[in-house]
């Protein structure tokens, strides 16, 4: 909702360059009823004062960075980008905390599945304004992570 109003003026110059599934999500800003917008806000408040006090008794929350692995990507999907579906809301479970209530977080790599050697990750998310708490916190992570080149590599940087 937000990001739609906040785009509303350039959605139609800027209709050309986004991707399908984008340009759906932002059309439909308007379907929204305002009493449901309101309920969305007051969760939004409860879930920040969940976290206030989950927060004086913690630094950071750890969880896995997707809530499912990484599927695989089709060529199509590539060219044509995908329409959001539960694998997407699978792959994004814990980063709606963040995205809800403002928190900051950060996804760090901790290695590859040994089911289909696609990358696995862990989130750290801390209080607001505790950003360098967890910078320290995804820092030994990933010292403390065996960094390994995955079977398939193509370096980017040459």
């Amino acid at each position: 909702m937000e990001m739609g109003a906040a785009l509303a003026e350039s959605f139609s110059t800027l209709y050309d360059k986004l991707t399908l599934p984008s340009r759906g999500l932002l059309a439909m800003r308007d379907t929204v009823p305002a009493f449901d917008y309101i309920q969305a806000l007051k969760q939004k408040t409860r879930t920040m004062n969940f976290l206030k006090e989950i927060f004086n008794k913690v630094d950071v929350i750890i969880t896995p960075g997707t809530g499912t692995l990484a599927p695989r990507t089709s060529l199509g999907e590539l060219t044509y980008g995908r329409s959001p579906d539960e694998q997407d809301s699978a792959i994004m479970r814990y980063m709606f905390l963040g995205n809800l209530a403002g928190i900051p977080g950060v996804t760090v790599p901790i290695g590859y599945s040994s089911t289909n050697n696609l990358p696995m990750s862990l989130q750290v998310q801390a209080g607001w304004w505790q950003e360098a708490v967890m910078l320290r916190v995804a820092h030994a992570v990933e010292r403390g992570t065996k960094h390994a080149t995955p079977q398939v590599h193509f370096s980017l940087l040459g």
